[in-house]
């Protein structure tokens, strides 16, 4: 028979084990837990900060929006599209010349694509390259939204350039009719 000193050594080495077992335990389940906890307070700390920092912004974000619209609505009428009758196609690089001139533009290039009619869709592709200055620009941009043949305005570039800055615009135009590139030779 065990005395109990050998007794007691053993409750307390079975205890030592489970203290070690359950901070293991905790080690491998719980600190994991803490961990993501932790993250989570401080992503929802940088959250409310940004909730606070929205609030203070939206009342100029508004009033700046609503003149913006307001603007926008009186500066840029958008008509009704009307396609491009087919006996006036070879007019539209002229009709693009005219425009970037009268804005102030230097016309260096007019492009009309003849193989974008091979989609069928009732469209044409032109680019254009102009040097100016960006209000010109802007100017020529504006009277361009006017023009009811316009569909879309794919692409816009800017670029310095050693004579000044050059614009580079990829447009679509609406046709009258869907043709194909050589059709009517």
């Amino acid at each position: 028979m065990a005395t109990w000193q050998e007794e007691y050594k053993w409750v307390v080495v079975k205890a030592a084990v489970a203290l070690m077992a359950a901070l293991v335990v905790g080690w491998v389940v719980l600190l994991p837990r803490f961990e993501r906890l932790a993250g989570l307070r401080a992503r929802i700390h940088d959250l409310e900060i940004q909730v606070e920092r929205q609030a203070l912004v939206l009342p100029e974000y508004t009033r700046m929006r609503a003149q913006l619209e307001e603007q926008l609505g009186e500066t840029l009428p958008v008509p009704p599209p009307e396609p491009v009758p087919a006996d006036a196609l070879e007019t539209l690089p002229e009709d693009m010349i005219r425009m970037a001139r009268q804005s102030g533009l230097e016309v260096l290039d007019v492009v009309v694509s003849p193989g974008s009619l091979h989609s069928g869709q009732g469209r044409m592709m032109m680019q254009c390259v102009v040097q100016g200055d960006l209000s010109n620009f802007k100017a020529m941009y504006r009277e361009l939204g006017s023009r009811p043949y316009l569909d879309r305005v794919d692409r816009v570039e800017m670029r310095a350039a050693p004579s000044g800055t050059e614009f580079f615009m990829e447009l679509w135009v609406l046709l009258s009719e869907q043709r194909r590139a050589g059709a009517g030779q």
